[in-house]
């Protein structure tokens, strides 16, 4: 299954339904040029072909880039890209001669990045020493990104270097699976208080220019699982510079697995992407947005964000818990769900069902009845409508909420920050 090749069919359906949720911010400094998408893969052999077993096994998931930087590029976008990885390698990379990693020569803060060590690698970063990332033990936890990303570099048919395109295209695109389920590639350990630990990791990163798009579901899936020879042995496939290649135009993925998925079963994965200002951030005097962070900070304000809404942490990770209701159902009625009565972290997440557009109402009330908050939104579709409660502190609460005049839910919630 690919998806942007839906056009295409053939008489041999898996039994495969993928459900995405897409998670967006607009004012958040570190967030408001990300996305974390939820990825829902649900088996339902009864839905494919004939013959398919109750288990299907050695699945692997993937997202695949396509990206050109950018349409600001005076000259050609397409053909003066690079891709990269930047995460855990094995060791790997230690001795190439272009990009070897791990390295250790810049301090990389939220708000900042300096030139030095610090003592971590730059390719991961400290997760539970900011105020809002919690550990599930309290302590401090060394989280490789791997995450992978392009940008625009010197295109080869201009006289000057012109990477960046002199600040009109600084931007790095990037994604990384913040979520996933157990699978082989995962490293399983028992941690220092007993508990079992479990650090995601993927199964390939690759790379491959537009002359040698894998054009067979074979060729894609050799990929993904790491044997094809385009991979040249490696798990995560070096920079083109350190493989004899120059800029071109690329596209990057990376897969996770391998899982088992038994009939009625649904596998959950969460992805993040964005664009940063580099990789580390930086000042940009082009479109007058001052400091902008990079795709590191981003990433890893993902992370924390991510962890923070499932009380949980990357070593001991959880999957989201979706709340969706299947469109058959629906015929002409409205719904208002909350997941849980216990929420924490900055915002509510509410999921709308809706049989068609209309005006919906969300306010929270204390428990002496004072309003505290009152939102309005034009909701179109079903999804998912976040409330914000920043300014909101720990206690109990009543949120209301209505549609077109016409109460959907009043429910009592917790809040725990």
């Amino acid at each position: 299954f690919i998806d942007y090749g839906t056009y295409y069919s053939n008489p041999h359906p898996l039994g495969i339904k993928i459900i995405q949720e897409a998670i967006g911010w607009d004012t958040d400094p570190l967030l408001r040029n990300a996305k974390l998408y939820e990825f829902y893969v649900i088996y339902n052999k009864s839905n494919g072909m004939a013959g398919l077993p109750d288990t299907l096994e050695d699945v692997y998931f993937a997202i695949i880039f396509d990206a050109d930087i950018s349409s600001a590029d005076p000259s050609s976008p397409h053909i003066d890209d690079l891709v990269h990885f930047d995460g855990w390698t094995g060791n790997a990379w230690n001795t190439l001669p272009h990009f070897p990693s791990p390295v250790d020569t810049l301090t990389i803060m939220r708000d900042t990045t300096l030139i030095g060590s610090d003592g971590v690698y730059d390719e991961a970063t400290l997760f539970g020493d900011d105020p809002d990332e919690t550990t599930v033990h309290g302590d401090t936890l060394l989280v490789w990104r791997n995450m992978a990303f392009m940008y625009d570099s010197d295109d080869p048919e201009t006289p000057e270097n012109d990477t960046g395109d002199n600040g009109l295209s600084p931007g790095y695109i990037f994604g990384g699976f913040i979520y996933a389920p157990p699978s082989g590639s995962d490293s399983i350990f028992i941690d220092a208080y007993g508990d079992t630990a479990r650090i995601i990791r993927p199964a390939t990163y690759g790379w491959w220019n537009w002359d040698e798009d894998p054009g067979t579901d074979e060729a894609k899936y050799r990929f993904m699982d790491g044997t094809s020879e385009h991979l040249y042995g490696f798990r995560q496939k070096p920079h083109p510079y350190d493989l004899g290649a120059d800029e071109f135009d690329y596209r990057f993925y990376i897969s996770m697995g391998p899982f088992t998925i038994v009939d009625g079963e649904t596998l959950k994965f969460v992805f993040g992407t964005g664009v940063g200002y580099g990789m580390n951030g930086g000042r940009d005097t082009v479109y007058s947005m001052g400091y902008v962070p990079g795709a590191r900070q981003i990433y890893d304000a993902l992370l924390a964000w991510y962890y923070g809404s499932t009380n949980s942490d990357p070593y001991h990770p959880e999957p989201p818990e979706p709340v969706f209701v299947e469109q058959n159902t629906l015929k002409d009625r409205d719904l208002a769900i909350l997941n849980s009565s216990i929420l924490t972290g900055n915002s509510i997440p509410v999921y709308m069902e809706i049989a068609r557009p209309g005006n919906v109402d969300i306010k929270l009330f204390d428990i002496t009845g004072r309003c505290v908050l009152n939102e309005k939104y034009r909701v179109l579709n079903s999804g998912k409508i976040r409330v914000y409660s920043y300014s909101m502190k720990n206690g109990v609460y009543f949120i209301s909420i209505k549609k077109d005049g016409k109460p959907l839910l009043l429910k009592k919630i917790i809040l725990l920050k």
